[in-house]
């Protein structure tokens, strides 16, 4: 069987297929040609075990993280980050894991965070001095929170493949998510006053802070409303 998968898999990359395809594909003429599998069998056999309505949740989820990284709401919640940590050394460090934390309230994606994040702060922390692989690295590391704090793909996936409730897995992953944040925000102060990283010393006046919390609203109330509605049974995950 591996002989014919992989003859499969590079006759289709050697065509240009992309490799997740490929793979898909040369997966299925394997089991066609070495389990005696019809395809018409095989794909309904594969639409029958991702045809759960509970599986919208994760089109939906990624939709809600790209349209707030499209209509400017990260830029906001960016804004609010860096005000609120300006004061603490390694600000856009720590400003980068605060932003993944809240992002990972609407997305539940640790993909979508590292786009919609790394996007926009990892040349902002370069710019600013920070090395190139630090940037990466809090942001990579960051991101990871996304699956954890609901809601979470991942827990959708989970919940309805077990038959767990996504619910309750929700309920579980928002205190470890928040506290993996404020874990990580240790070492990268501590990495930032090593290698002695800019501060942000810019003063933001009542107005200015007032502003960008009225900025971050919708941001903010994302999260609460997407969990309100679940935990309080006004609509399914």
């Amino acid at each position: 069987m591996g002989v014919y998968l992989f003859a499969f898999l590079f006759f289709f990359m050697a065509l240009g297929v992309p490799i997740a395809f490929a793979m898909a594909m040369g997966l299925a003429a394997t089991i066609h040609v070495w389990g005696g599998i019809s395809f018409s069998m095989l794909f309904q056999q594969i639409f029958q075990g991702i045809n759960s309505f509970t599986f919208i949740a994760v089109p939906m989820f990624i939709l809600a993280g790209e349209l707030m990284s499209r209509v400017g709401i990260i830029d906001d919640i960016l804004l609010l980050c860096r005000v609120v940590m300006g004061w603490v050394p390694g600000s856009l460090a720590n400003a980068n894991i605060v932003a993944s934390m809240f992002f990972a309230g609407v997305s539940g994606s640790a993909v979508a965070d590292t786009s919609a994040i790394g996007g926009a702060l990892i040349p902002a922390m370069v710019k600013e001095g920070y090395d190139d692989d630090f940037s990466v690295a809090v942001t990579a590391s960051s991101s990871v929170i996304g699956p954890i704090i609901p809601p979470s793909i991942g827990m959708v996936l989970y919940g309805a493949t077990l038959g767990t409730s996504i619910s309750a897995m929700f309920m579980g992953g928002l205190i470890p998510g928040i506290l993996l944040g404020l874990g990580l925000m240790i070492p990268a102060t501590y990495l930032s006053i090593k290698r002695k990283y800019p501060r942000n010393t810019e003063k933001y006046t009542p107005k200015q802070i007032t502003h960008a919390f009225v900025r971050a609203i919708p941001a903010l109330l994302m999260p609460v409303i997407i969990l309100g509605g679940i935990l309080g049974g006004v609509c399914s995950p």
